[in-house]
């Protein structure tokens, strides 16, 4: 769920997971369905909608909510912070964004982790006003570590979207590219977002927007 004010956008997303499975650095393997880490997100943009360009600043933190053992959430709160810029050429859009990650540090024999730097970027296509494509990179590596072959986390995306009326539909698959610490074999995903669209604002309920209505408090009488 998300609401925005002005520049700002606040939101909340608790994941469903369908299924998951790994392992521990124990080697103790782990299969289950479960729910995520719930995660509050804010954004704030610093550019005008019809700048070319889009800048904004993000933070977002999750609590551990995961049920279980399975690797699909963090045992203690996760913080990051990111700079977001974006880019529109005709039907193509350009996005990519850096940040840095906290995180609980977990050591177990020759195993480090814990905070990390991060940055993503992606290509995307709109094939219709309704729905489109992009291919994405994903990558993180720890600030501190045992082993450089654990330091980097690589994932490549394929993701598409469509819209019926006020209903999107998301969904995409991944591969990790490397075996650094957190770096998935596999992934399928799927979201439907609800996103009704904006109606102007019209306080006095009488068919006349405030941005036109010389007395927004006031219904007109004639």
């Amino acid at each position: 769920a998300s609401h925005t004010i002005g520049n700002l956008r606040l939101a909340v997303d608790l994941p469903i997971v369908l299924h998951a499975s790994g392992s521990l650095p124990s080697g103790e393997d782990l299969s289950a369905t479960t729910i995520g880490d719930i995660v509050f997100d804010g954004k704030y943009k610093l550019t005008k909608p019809g700048d070319r360009y889009g800048i904004a600043l993000a933070a977002r933190g999750s609590l551990p909510t995961t049920i279980g053992e399975t690797p699909v959430g963090s045992k203690g709160t996760l913080m990051e912070a990111e700079v977001n810029v974006d880019m529109e050429a005709g039907d193509f859009f350009i996005a990519a964004n850096v940040g840095h990650r906290q995180q609980a540090n977990f050591s177990f024999e020759n195993t480090l982790f814990g905070a990390q730097i991060f940055g993503r970027g992606g290509l995307g296509y709109m094939i219709n006003p309704n729905g489109g494509a992009a291919l994405e990179v994903m990558s993180a590596r720890l600030y501190n570590f045992r082993f450089k072959e654990d330091a980097g986390s690589n994932e490549v995306i394929f993701t598409g979207w469509g819209k019926v009326g006020d209903i999107i539909v998301r969904g995409g698959t991944g591969f990790g590219v490397g075996g650094g610490l957190g770096t998935p074999n596999w992934r399928i995903f799927t979201g439907v977002q609800y996103q009704p669209k904006p109606q102007p604002k019209d306080t006095d309920k009488d068919g006349i927007v405030n941005k036109v209505d010389t007395c927004p408090n006031e219904a007109e009488d004639l």
